[in-house]
């Protein structure tokens, strides 16, 4: 198998926490953000490339109030030493944008998390496998935060739903699943120079990742809304979902006949 690695930079702001504990009396109302345009992309280093590492680095930084990447440390290793030095690299070369305490520019620290993952015509199954799990994750989150949020009475009718959802989409989302084992075992068997189930366990966590950030930004959204808004949505969400328009062949069928035809070839 040819891959071709890119280093892409989900570099997502995991925590943040004002500089010291005198701040802390001031809330931060906005958090440290790296500034777009003055914050390249990780390189991926050519070794890498070579070798097929791929991981999520969690860096920890000390943003000074100018925006300056002040201190660095490695929270959560990638597992390969060449891929931390090259996230380190990149971010202490970014402008932040500071964090903010009463409108003021103040330091903080913040994490993020570096994503190095393996692009091109062979992470296709994986790309299909995530987006079909997605819906799943995205169906079994939603409906029963919507029925927490119903009336008494309407409340057995999210489960209902969901329930007939699975009924309707489990088949798929077992040849998601099958099609997910196979290509963990391409990368047994494809390790070098690593641990073959630690190379399977970044690929799994960086996965579990995509498939649950859009999920997370939705229920975030969810939580902000008023009581009204929110048993709105959740019935545009129930009227949706119970019609089969959320069904996986109808919202993903270049997935779904993709995932089809990788099946077919699956078996002996």
């Amino acid at each position: 198998m040819t891959f071709r690695l890119a280093a892409l930079a989900f570099i997502a702001i995991l925590a943040a926490s004002s500089a010291s504990a005198a701040d802390d009396a001031a809330p931060i109302t906005t958090h440290a953000r790296p500034a777009s345009k003055l914050c390249p992309d990780p390189a991926y280093p050519a070794e890498s490339s070579g070798a097929r590492e791929a991981g999520s680095v969690t860096l920890k930084l000390f943003i000074s109030a100018e925006g300056l990447v002040e201190q660095t440390r490695v929270e959560t290793s990638s597992g390969f030493q060449r891929l931390d030095a090259a996230a380190v690299a990149a971010v202490v070369r970014c402008r932040f944008v500071p964090a903010h305490s009463d409108g003021v520019p103040t330091a903080a620290w913040v994490q993020l998390r570096i994503n190095y993952i393996m692009e091109g015509e062979d992470s296709e199954p994986l790309k299909t496998v995530a987006a079909v799990l997605q819906m799943r994750k995205y169906v079994d989150a939603v409906m029963p935060w919507c029925q927490s949020v119903a009336p008494t009475g309407e409340q057995p009718a999210f489960e209902s739903i969901r329930q007939a959802w699975h009924a309707r989409n489990d088949a798929v989302l077992h040849q998601a699943e099958q099609l997910k084992q196979d290509y963990y075992a391409g990368i047994r068997s494809g390790a070098q120079g690593q641990s073959p189930s630690a190379a399977v366990a970044r690929s799994e966590a960086s996965l579990e990742s995509d498939i649950g950030r859009t999920t997370a930004r939705e229920m975030a959204q969810l939580s902000r809304l008023s009581e009204i808004q929110q048993r709105d949505r959740c019935q545009r969400y129930q009227a949706t979902i119970a019609s089969g328009d959320f069904d996986i062949a109808h919202r993903l069928p270049e997935q779904y006949h993709y995932l089809s035809s990788a099946i077919q070839q699956l078996v002996p």
